[in-house]
């Protein structure tokens, strides 16, 4: 009876090794393998080789989408959930000299938050002769802390939805073609 414990206790499960996500990757990878293993061990090569290409080329785009779709989402969630509309206004001018970037004149914009935190949001202004709007009104999006609170623009929310509806369907049409690439091959490969 120790034996067996002391053997259970030298080889955790499998679950307690892996993250959900290490364990996903593993099967999605295995299970790629395996649809263009069995064409090959049949003897079509060409058949193997042609998934392998495709799924290079075109088996990329739901991740990169997918990542687009998840860091979207999350955004408009965050914003739907802790933030709101405020009032920031105009504190001063920046000069090309002063500003991060060095070659434009920018408007500064601040708001100070409930705790008496001073938020403020740059604008881009063609010189420094034009006259700034005294308000604007932007989204102040409420963070885990006051260090991760975060000012935006007033069309903040319209980037974010357009980003979502764009990679949404080209995510579908990347996940569709490798589904059709994968078991589409081993069926064939099975049939033939």
């Amino acid at each position: 009876m120790t034996r067996q414990d002391a053997d259970s206790a030298a080889k955790p499960r499998l679950r307690d090794r892996y993250t959900t996500q290490q364990l996903l990757l593993r099967g999605a990878l295995g299970a790629f393998a395996l649809c263009l293993a069995v064409p090959a061990a049949l003897g079509q090569w060409w058949l193997a080789l042609t998934g392998l290409v495709l799924v290079a080329l075109i088996g990329s785009l739901p991740f990169m989408f997918g990542f687009v779709i998840w860091k979207t989402s999350a955004s408009l969630w965050v914003l739907m959930r802790r933030g709101r509309l405020v009032t920031a206004h105009y504190t001063r001018t920046v000069s090309p000299e002063e500003s991060a970037s060095g070659n434009d004149w920018q408007h500064e914009y601040g708001y100070t938050t409930g705790q008496g935190q001073q938020m403020t949001r740059r604008r881009a202004a063609p010189n420094g002769t034009v006259q700034p709007l005294p308000r604007r009104r932007m989204w102040y999006v409420t963070g885990q802390s006051p260090e991760q609170d975060e000012l935006h623009g007033p069309s903040y929310p319209f980037p974010l939805g357009a980003g979502l509806l764009m990679s949404l369907p080209l995510f579908l049409l990347g996940a569709a073609i490798d589904l059709a690439v994968c078991p589409g091959l081993l069926v064939w490969a099975l049939l033939r």
